[in-house]
């Protein structure tokens, strides 16, 4: 709960709540809410300085309070230079303290390491001026494309043994990379096509209720909740396939996602909302999947709602363990939208 607190989703609630009203009590609530936190938890001291993911998620949330604060006032003037320097600290406390490890003199690296990487990217491309922040930036980026080399598998699945750190995975590229387009920082085409593969991905996997498969750790933790939070499902994975529309410019992921566009509309602000149309017709996914890389298999009808996941091996390699479950063999059967046997 500290740390959930500390993660700083209400900035952006509170940051949206000004800008659909203009009552500047939302945003001087914002503004008090961080500068108590500051006073409170001085750089690198307490539980909210021991992780740097937890420092990540804090700077990317507040940074989004702030772009949302901007797009309704045309400036941040209002915001107290206190407030930028602590986002400042933020970065300083994320490269010094990168989440990587060694096994068997192997790098060990994980989503963690991800949500650092995304940090930095961010801070780096709002702050562009600055000899510091313009280093986070290429650090950021340079390391994202690295860690999409290493953990995102060939089949576009997280080598994690995790569906839920694997969408939690994408939400930092996609955001990452919609606000890198946005600021015209052209991305690799290798950073697009493992974000292409990994939204396939959850598409297919996404069971006729709506959720992602039980298969390896889940701790519903998320990087930003755009489109909501205390409103927001965790069985509606539509949201953070629209942010994949827009970057990968891809018909059928507008429309999957035509009824859930409010992360969009907050990330990529009301000026450019506008251009993001709709696809006119049903996009057609195959109904039979093998991700050998990852170790699952996946038979679907979305006619009939049938859905049935087999587990069928492990990532090979120096691949790490610490969110596997021991699942193998497991099965998961739906028909007619029904659970049968939930393994």
């Amino acid at each position: 709960m500290t740390w959930e607190l500390s993660r700083f989703h209400q900035a952006v609630i509170l940051a949206r709540a000004y800008w659909l009203t203009g009552d500047t009590i939302y945003r001087q609530d914002l503004i008090d809410q961080w500068l108590d936190w500051v006073e409170n938890n001085p750089c690198p001291y307490g539980i909210n300085w021991t992780s740097s993911m937890e420092v990540s998620i804090r700077a990317v949330n507040l940074i989004l309070s702030l772009l949302i604060i901007a797009d309704k006032d045309k400036s941040i003037s209002s915001i107290p230079r206190t407030l930028f320097n602590n986002i400042f600290e933020h970065g300083k406390y994320i490269i010094r303290n990168l989440e990587i490890g060694s096994k068997n003199g192997r790098i060990v690296a994980g989503n963690h390491l991800i949500s650092n990487y995304s940090a930095l990217t961010c801070i780096g491309l709002i702050f562009p001026d600055t000899s510091s922040a313009g280093d986070w930036l290429r650090i950021g980026m340079r390391g994202l494309n690295i860690e999409i080399e290493r953990q995102v598998l060939p089949d576009g699945l997280h080598y994690e043994s995790s569906i839920h750190y694997h969408k939690f995975v994408l939400e930092n590229l996609l955001i990452t990379g919609v606000l890198a387009e946005k600021c015209k920082i052209k991305l690799p085409l290798n950073y697009k096509t493992s974000v292409s593969r990994m939204c396939d991905a959850v598409v297919v996997l996404t069971r006729p209720d709506g959720q992602l498969p039980m298969i390896g750790d889940s701790d519903g933790g998320r990087l930003a909740v755009l489109s909501g939070y205390y409103l927001n499902r965790p069985d509606d994975n539509r949201d953070i396939l629209a942010l994949g529309a827009f970057l990968l410019d891809r018909e059928d992921l507008r429309r999957l996602s035509k009824d859930n566009l409010g992360e969009l509309f907050w990330l990529i602000g009301s000026g450019s909302f506008s251009t993001f149309l709709q696809a006119s017709s049903m996009p057609s996914f195959s109904e039979y999947q093998n991700y050998k890389d990852a170790g699952l298999c996946v038979l679907r009808n979305n006619e009939r709602k049938d859905f049935i996941l087999f587990r069928t091996a492990w990532p090979k390699g120096e691949c790490p363990t610490g969110h596997r479950h021991n699942d193998l063999l497991s099965i998961e059967i739906w028909l007619n939208g029904n659970p049968i046997t939930v393994d």
